[in-house]
């Protein structure tokens, strides 16, 4: 089937009481769009929605204490499974899900683990410098409001890799470098608002919350889980941004 590959997705739901049907929701989208076989495959036309704009960061430990904001680009690609589309094809989805199924609102549909959500594109202005890219395979995002205005609270698993540079006293036992490589979670809300048919703005704030890693240490080693040792590690980013999404249609087969 040639079309964009699960590889990861975030969807938004409506009225799921429990996390067991949410995620249960999803399971039932993804069926409906992998259930199709060569005999019965058939052309459909989805929107896609490109999102960049710009974003800044802030956040705890010595990192930060030198340079209070650092900057970077927020992206984001998706395909974009509306309810409209689900009523067409409830067909591919088993008797005793599609009730559920029309229970959605919408489905985005990413289409690779290497496509970043966030990047760090920040020169050393100060003492430290900042370059690298945040991934998130996973996420979620619930709705807190209906209409044209979306309003949501988005969360998810993240893989953040950035290269720092300063002057900072920190960051000698490294000779002023590091390699910052962690897992961590990402949350925080949304407000997404149509302007014109194909074109969206949106902005949010998102606290990222990563395993902690020693600033000026081996990026293998964990940090003394105690005030101090949290206070001279990296394990807490802010980040606030805003996106300008350009939407056009995509044809493939499903």
């Amino acid at each position: 089937m040639n079309r964009l590959s699960p590889v990861s997705s975030t969807h938004r739901v409506q009225r799921s009481p429990t996390p067991f049907r949410r995620a249960l929701r999803l399971i039932v989208t993804v069926t409906l769009l992998m259930s199709a076989s060569p005999a019965t495959a058939a052309q459909v036309t989805v929107p896609v929605d490109v999102g960049v704009g710009p974003a800044l960061y802030h956040g705890l430990g010595p990192v930060f204490a030198d340079s209070p904001t650092h900057y970077g680009l927020k992206i984001s690609l998706a395909a974009i499974i509306n309810r409209e589309m689900i009523r067409k094809h409830i067909k591919r989805v088993p008797k005793k899900y599609r009730k559920m199924a029309l229970g959605m609102r919408e489905f985005r549909y990413r289409p690779s683990i290497f496509v970043p959500s966030s990047l760090f594109i920040s020169p050393k202005l100060n003492k430290t410098g900042i370059y690298g890219a945040t991934w998130r395979p996973i996420g979620l995002s619930v709705p807190l409001s209906r209409g044209p205005v979306v309003f949501d609270v988005q969360a998810g698993l993240i893989l953040t890799y950035a290269f720092l540079h300063s002057d900072n006293a920190a960051f000698q036992p490294t000779n002023g470098v590091m390699h910052f490589f962690r897992p961590g979670l990402e949350i925080g809300p949304r407000v997404e608002i149509p302007v014109v048919d194909g074109f969206l703005v949106s902005f949010g704030w998102s606290a990222q919350i990563y395993v902690p890693q020693i600033v000026g240490g081996d990026m293998f080693k964990l940090p003394e889980f105690d005030e101090t040792g949290l206070a001279s590690s990296l394990w807490f980013v802010g980040q606030a941004w805003m996106k300008l999404h350009f939407r056009f249609p995509y044809t493939t087969n499903l």
